[in-house]
């Protein structure tokens, strides 16, 4: 009986843990709402957003070799955790699931994409909004072939 209890315990505290890094999935309306709010695509994935010192102009002239490196910036984010928290997600969100929503997933997948590029996280970051959601879908396709450019954006994924 005691090992069934101390396992027991020790699972609880896991979950608990555990659950400080998992997003909570939300009803289509409210996750759009947070979505394209400022900064939401770090709150609904619940990602935590970068130090903003590593933006400012303070911190590059201090470290110029670390400033103008894009790693300070690939660095600030931890990209497998958007990859599961954005799994989690979308598996909520998908179209084809009762609670799916394909607006919700679209912009979910986007949020992915914008969190795992350190350029378009830097301008998501100055801004706080995505400026680039609509022409980031087709514009792509009329810079280099399309194709090409497309399968080379997700190439980490």
């Amino acid at each position: 009986a005691k090992m069934t209890s101390s396992s027991f315990s020790s699972d609880a505290s896991n979950i608990s843990t555990s659950t400080s890094t998992n997003p909570t999935a939300l009803p289509s309306e409210e996750a759009l709402e947070i979505l394209l709010s400022p900064d939401g695509y770090y709150t609904y994935l619940n990602i935590p957003k970068p130090d903003p010192s590593l933006l400012t102009s303070q911190f590059a002239s201090q470290h110029p070799s670390l400033a103008s490196a894009p790693d300070a910036y690939d660095n600030a984010i931890d990209l497998d955790l958007v990859k599961k928290n954005y799994r989690r997600l979308s598996l909520r969100h998908h179209p084809d699931r009762k609670t799916g929503d394909p607006e919700t997933f679209r912009i979910l997948h986007r949020a992915k994409v914008v969190l795992s590029s350190a350029k378009l996280r830097r301008e998501y970051d100055l801004v706080g909004l995505d400026l680039d959601d609509e022409d980031d879908l087709d514009g792509h396709h009329h810079e280099d072939g399309g194709s090409h450019s497309h399968s080379h954006a997700d190439g980490d994924a």
